[in-house]
């Protein structure tokens, strides 16, 4: 069998049509999470860019940060004479079904559901990695998930969880001058000066524990630290053991 006379008809033939092969590994790309996810990062930074100018703001995106035993991925945090909003950002279709305290919440798109980590809980561990880095009470750090993407909620919506309309309003409405633009460069210089760089090794070893820590039972869903065993030692309950999150009193999660 003559290999060449087989192979080159069908390599002139495709290359004839490159456009098309062009066009159909855009379109997978498009509908690839890193794609989602990088334009869901746009929109908002494009929404909220006149705000953060009136306010005499700063708006830091995509901070790989590093915590005591690995890194977290910060989508933005938007500096403000009133206060700190680390953001975070899901780009998302279809039902919503959520709740503050789930660990899991639903996406449902037609008859397929499926699951995915409750955005306020992922969102906690930037929150409190920020406050570690900049030294600041919680009081000042608040945790924001905002929905740009076509996604509706059949639950009632959670505090802290906007969409990108009723985000911008809300930031509009912050008033207050508990920082001066010189604190918020501060800020801003040490986030910088504190975050890894974007490479292709760090953010594969970002995504690796993610999933670890995710799968695991011995890992606090809220701020990702390890469950340890504790015992209670008031009331009724009195000897008895459960798990709670080893970065008590800071978090104060309970296994059920």
């Amino acid at each position: 069998m003559d290999i060449k006379a087989i192979f080159l008809p069908m390599l002139s033939v495709a290359l004839q049509y490159w456009y098309l092969w062009a066009i159909a590994l855009i379109f997978l790309f498009i509908k690839t999470p890193f794609f989602k996810g990088w334009i869901g990062e746009k929109i908002l930074t494009i929404s909220v860019k006149n705000i953060v100018k009136e306010k005499n703001g700063i708006l830091l995106n995509n901070l790989l940060l590093p915590t005591e035993k690995d890194t977290t991925q910060v989508d933005h945090v938007l500096l403000l004479p009133s206060g700190i909003f680390v953001i975070e950002t899901k780009n998302m279709k279809g039902w919503i079904f959520g709740d503050a305290k789930s660990r899991d919440w639903t996406q449902q798109i037609y008859k397929h559901k499926s699951k995915f980590q409750n955005p306020l809980h992922q969102n906690y561990k930037h929150v409190k990695t920020i406050e570690s880095i900049l030294d600041l009470d919680d009081e000042y750090v608040h945790n924001i998930v905002a929905f740009v993407g076509s996604a509706t909620f059949k639950t009632q919506l959670p505090e802290g969880i906007y969409t990108i309309f009723k985000l911008r309003k809300f930031l509009k409405n912050q008033e207050g001058n508990n920082f001066s633009h010189e604190k918020l460069n501060e800020y801003s210089n040490i986030l910088q000066s504190n975050k890894k760089r974007n490479t292709i090794v760090n953010n594969y070893n970002h995504v690796k524990n993610l999933k670890e820590k995710y799968n695991s039972n011995e890992i606090c869903p809220k701020c990702s630290n390890g469950l340890v065993e504790r015992t209670i030692k008031k009331g009724e309950k009195k000897g008895q053991t459960f798990l709670g999150c080893s970065n008590f009193p800071k978090c104060r999660y309970i296994k059920n």
